[in-house]
């Protein structure tokens, strides 16, 4: 059974990554909230303050909406509010909260299906720590292994058009197999294959060790809806994609331009 505290730690700590499909004011405003007009197109996890880590394909799929007509201060990223987390009424506030996104990178590397996301800073907002990543990265096949995600979007999220609950579900399964060998001598994993329902909406989302929350791989593909594929991660690799997106930051290789 995993804790409730590493559940809460990571509920709030992963986030819905879309759009809404009105303006943002009027979108997110507390009558309107009842009827979601948002698009969910991926999840992701902060990895450091207004930094978000999510997929490549994520952040491309969020970019391909603009050419359709949508602005980019409609582009948002939700999570569950850090102070409320009941259901909505009439006169209360949503327990979702959003914040508009600021801009994004990707790895030019189309096969490093990893992306960030910068958010606006807002001094008196309070958001969410960053995950817990693992230092050493020692996994075995058949260690249990649990994900937080959006699947399917906001279809979950909803009930008769409506809203009825908030953030993002759970999945356990155990790691299935290790690529490129379940036992590698010199420790180069590459990516671990998931005995857990995977759906849309899912990429990007942090793959975890329900013994302690730290966070091992970033979900980011599955199989038929019952395996899911993920990179590896650890601190020190973090670390490295995290420089490489300050880089990008200082090139002026951000999107949207």
């Amino acid at each position: 059974m995993i804790r409730q505290e590493i559940i809460n730690r990571l509920s709030v700590g992963t986030v819905a990554i879309g759009y809404t499909q009105s303006d943002l004011l009027t979108s997110l405003h507390p009558k309107n909230i009842k009827y979601p007009d948002w698009i969910i197109i991926g999840t992701g996890f902060f990895v450091d303050k207004n930094i978000v880590i999510t997929n490549r394909h994520v952040i491309v799929g969020l970019l391909d909406v603009l050419k359709k007509g949508i602005k980019k201060n409609q582009l948002v990223i939700s999570f569950v509010s850090v102070e409320k987390e009941q259901a909505i009424s009439e006169n209360e506030m949503h327990a979702f909260s959003f914040l508009r996104i600021k801009f994004c990178t990707y790895a030019k590397n189309p096969r490093l299906d990893i992306g960030f996301v910068e958010l606006f800073d807002l001094p008196d907002f309070r958001v969410p720590p960053p995950l817990q990543v693992t230092n050493d990265l020692k996994v075995n096949v058949g260690d249990p292994v649990g994900i937080y995600g959006y699947p399917y979007g906001i279809e979950l999220l909803k009930l008769d058009n409506e809203m009825f609950r908030f953030g993002p579900i759970l999945q356990q399964g155990y790691i299935s197999a290790i690529a490129p060998f379940s036992n590698d001598p010199c420790g180069s994993i590459t990516k671990l294959l998931l005995d857990v329902r995977t759906a849309p909406g899912m990429s990007g989302g942090p793959v975890f060790l329900p013994s302690n929350g730290n966070i091992i791989g970033i979900n980011y593909a599955g199989a038929e809806a019952t395996v899911a594929l993920a990179l590896p991660i650890n601190n020190k690799v973090l670390s490295g994609w995290l420089e490489q997106h300050k880089k990008e930051i200082n090139l002026g290789e951000i999107y949207p331009k």
